[in-house]
């Protein structure tokens, strides 16, 4: 019994403080953004560029959807765009293994090439298969970003 009046009690001390918290969040400090980077898309948020999240190319991690916490809609967008983005890595990182192996086999064994060539066109193959996956984990993330801000138009 004593448990609940200590949850009770922390409940009523910090309740005002995220009424607050959530009063004072406006398009400027809460809004998010999508912004390139090298190792992926990194969602930032407000006009300080908060690092929210990272929607990484090689491997994603899920810790983007914290950044959606408030929207159930845009956290169910963003975890598609992470499911999507990991299928996606794995098809590339898998192109890009076979392609080296290709070079590397090619390399070592010159008088027959025919299997190195094969072993290359098939990770080139993979790795063009995973470009339209890693756009489509790329439209989802937007999606989840707009449905977000969708909360801040006037």
């Amino acid at each position: 019994m004593v448990s609940r009046r200590w949850v009770l009690a922390a409940a009523i001390v910090l309740l005002p403080i995220t009424a607050r918290a959530q009063a004072r969040c406006d398009y400027a400090t809460c809004a998010l953004r999508i912004v390139p980077r090298l190792s992926g898309l990194d969602v930032v948020r407000g006009d300080a560029n908060e690092r929210a999240g990272s929607l990484s190319f090689l491997w994603p991690s899920a810790t983007l959807t914290r950044a959606f916490q408030d929207d159930a809609a845009a956290t169910l967008l963003a975890r598609s765009s992470v499911r999507k983005r990991r299928a996606a890595a794995v098809l590339t990182d898998a192109g890009g293994v076979l392609i080296v192996a290709a070079l590397i086999r090619g390399a070592a064994v010159r008088r027959d090439a025919l299997p190195s060539v094969v072993l290359g066109g098939i990770g080139a193959a993979t790795l063009a298969i995973s470009v339209p996956m890693q756009f489509a984990a790329d439209e989802e993330l937007s999606k989840a970003v707009h449905g977000f801000n969708r909360r801040f138009a006037r």
